[in-house]
């Protein structure tokens, strides 16, 4: 009966729960990729049961406070300050009880409005109904005959059938006319409304709830007579008509109110339909690529607070291949692996990652990525050849001279009689030379250039830097 919320989200309402792992999850937790078919548990698999629309809801005995609010808003005030002031009109002769009638079925409108209102989700209090003015009427019409045949009987057991079937008649009516006003209000029949089998359907299917909307509304008739009595003794004169009149309607009302939020708790189970803006629907993210990470994101969350280190590595690699350009997914992917010290894993993630984000121009986290693999294996190389220059160059120019040569170093090895070797030894050579004084070094990968791709467009470039290299370093050798 209480709300169940997710486990990992301790504030959010749960939508799924799973019985083998006792589980609750929210729909952020449970990745329903398929809206017509239930989720399954992220721990252990199975598919989730779902708790039902009435569990995003907050319950209605936590919303008391808001019902006896609901009376105060102005548009219901107004309305309920002019019907009392019209029932001055009860006193005077002739007109007296057409003026009673009058102000009974205005109020019964607005109050069967209130509650149709509110079954919809909707919390603020409408003005007096203006549209259809013959279907308010009927509306208003059907929930007095309720309440007629209802009176009837009680009248009934008290004169023919004496006190005791009284009470019984007053403890029955007090049990299903809840149910047969809010079934007026979901199926708009008098007949339906009318019907046992309804009520013992609706009761039913809200529960043990329900027995505590009984006693709620008995507790609501007892404060409005207590009230009633209260206000008469203090204020014996004519104004106090009016007085009373309003403090009924303000109980009646928030009784309605809450019928509505009943029927709006529940509506899936009383096969209520609400308007589309006015469905609860649980906080997750679009259908999007955001949405795509989170949900894979979370799962791995999920698996690692259980402490399945290894099914959260699985469950993140599967999403991370699935959804390649998902670099939130992937980085979390990635980071998980440096932290659960994966080598070999890591790698072969890396220099798929490497690509993706070298494609999209994210250099910065393209560096990352490639010093976190680096530091696991000095000759680590990117997928592509064509990667390493563009690589090499950015740790260059920020600063990471040292990695870049260590990237750069070995190249042709890595990628045999590759066109890119001058280049990348290029860059190499002048790295040792101008920034880490290694003029043999450097010497020596531009004549391993120079013999090995001797027609290479670069190759006269490269016999220049050459030359400046061995002259320079003779040049410092002999003033040495």
């Amino acid at each position: 009966m209480a709300q169940i919320f997710c486990k990992y989200h301790q504030s959010d309402p749960a939508s799924w729960s799973c019985r083998q792992c006792h589980i609750n999850y929210c729909a952020s937790c449970a990745n329903q990729d398929r809206p017509q078919t239930a989720p399954n548990c992220p721990v252990c698999g199975a598919q989730l049961e779902s708790l039902g629309k009435a569990n995003l809801i907050t319950p209605f005995w936590l919303c008391i406070p808001k019902f006896f609010a609901y009376p105060a808003q102005q548009s219901s005030l107004l309305v309920l300050m002019f019907i009392a002031l019209f029932g001055l009109l009860v006193e005077v002769q002739f007109i007296g009880f057409v003026a009673a009638i009058l102000a009974l079925v205005a109020f019964v409108t607005y109050a069967f409005a209130v509650l149709e209102r509110t079954a919809q989700g909707e919390r603020s209090a409408p003005s007096f109904p203006r549209g259809d003015i013959s279907a308010n009427l009927l509306s208003a019409f059907r929930q007095l005959f309720l309440l007629l045949l209802f009176g009837l009987a009680l009248y009934a057991t008290d004169a023919y059938l004496g006190a005791d079937a009284h009470h019984l008649m007053f403890a029955f009516t007090a049990l299903v006319l809840p149910a047969a006003t809010m079934a007026l209000a979901v199926d708009h029949s008098l007949i339906r409304a009318m019907n046992p089998h309804i009520w013992a359907r609706m009761m039913a299917r809200i529960g043990v709830p329900y027995l505590i909307l009984v006693a709620f509304l008995l507790v609501l008739m007892l404060a409005s007579d207590t009230v009633a009595r209260l206000v008469t003794r203090l204020l014996a004169d004519s104004r106090v008509t009016p007085l009373i009149i309003l403090i009924f309607m303000y109980f009646v009302l928030i009784m309605f109110n809450m019928m509505g939020y009943v029927i709006y708790q529940y509506h899936d189970k009383l096969g209520y339909t609400l308007p589309a803006g006015l469905r609860p629907v649980p906080a997750q993210h679009p259908a999007t690529q955001q949405h795509i990470s989170s949900s894979g994101v979370r799962e791995s969350e999920i698996l690692l607070q259980e402490g399945k280190l290894e099914e959260a590595l699985t469950a993140l690699g599967r999403k991370a291949r699935e959804h390649p350009v998902d670099f939130a997914l992937r980085d979390r992917y990635h980071k998980l692996l440096l932290a659960a010290n994966r080598p070999d894993r890591l790698q072969e993630h890396g220099r798929d990652y490497l690509s993706r984000l070298l494609i999209e121009r994210k250099s910065s986290r393209a560096m990352e990525v490639l010093r976190d693999c680096m530091k696991i294996n000095s000759q680590f190389k990117p997928a592509k050849a064509e990667e390493v220059f563009p690589l090499a160059m950015y740790l260059k120019t920020n600063g990471e001279q040292r990695l870049a040569l260590q990237l750069l170093n070995r190249f042709h090895r890595a990628y045999p009689h590759h066109r890119e070797t001058p280049r990348n030894y290029l860059l190499a050579a002048q790295l040792m030379f101008e920034q880490f004084n290694r003029d043999a070094d450097a010497a020596a990968v531009l004549r391993f250039v120079v013999e090995h791709f001797p027609d290479h467009e670069l190759t006269p470039r490269i016999r220049d830097y050459l030359a400046t290299v061995e002259r320079l370093s003779s040049s410092g050798s002999s003033a040495g």
